[in-house]
């Protein structure tokens, strides 16, 4: 059990061992176990001092965390942690190797929607030539899934537009 009595180091050691935390992250929750100002300053320079706390290892784990996601996604979160321009660079960089933004919009829309059936209301399963009836509304869904995973309007019309021309060939 966890033990209320820690020191501010003990408590900062504690939280990194669970997760990376950037710097302002990490100054943040602190502060709110009651620490003073001056403890969370001086606990952060020592644990910056050993390398425990590290902003480019954190934008690496924010990269890895959003590798499915789109760019704006990533640099919301980025945004978030006031992170230098060479962290941000660095998390753009491993987001990048992982394929261009419509490779990854292209693979969160097939883990969401390909191969799927939808059920109706009447539970009547719809194949693939009845959703593209519907297609206005199944579209609109697909599109909102895109944005909020963080790819641009753009990428998903283009993922959509494409997809669409995939499956009207094959039947």
């Amino acid at each position: 059990m966890f033990n209320k009595n820690l020191t501010c180091l003990q408590k900062g050691i504690y939280l990194l061992s669970r997760r990376e935390y950037s710097q302002i992250e990490l100054h943040k929750k602190l502060l709110t176990y009651g620490y003073s100002l001056e403890e969370v300053k001086t606990t952060i320079e020592k644990l910056k001092e050993k390398n425990w706390q590290n902003d480019e290892r954190f934008a690496h784990y924010i990269a890895r965390k959003n590798i499915n996601k789109g760019k704006i996604k990533l640099m919301q979160s980025l945004k978030e942690h006031a992170l230098s321009e060479d962290n941000i660079k660095t998390a753009k960089d491993i987001l990048e190797q992982n394929g261009t933004e419509y490779e990854r919009a292209l693979s969160a829309w097939e883990r969401k929607f390909d191969n799927k059936a939808l059920i109706n209301k009447d539970n009547k399963i719809l194949d693939k030539q009845e959703i593209f009836k519907q297609a206005q509304k199944y579209q609109q869904k697909q599109i909102r899934f895109l944005v909020t995973q963080g790819f641009s309007f753009e990428i998903a019309i283009k993922v959509i537009k494409n997809t669409n021309k995939k499956y009207l060939e094959e039947e």
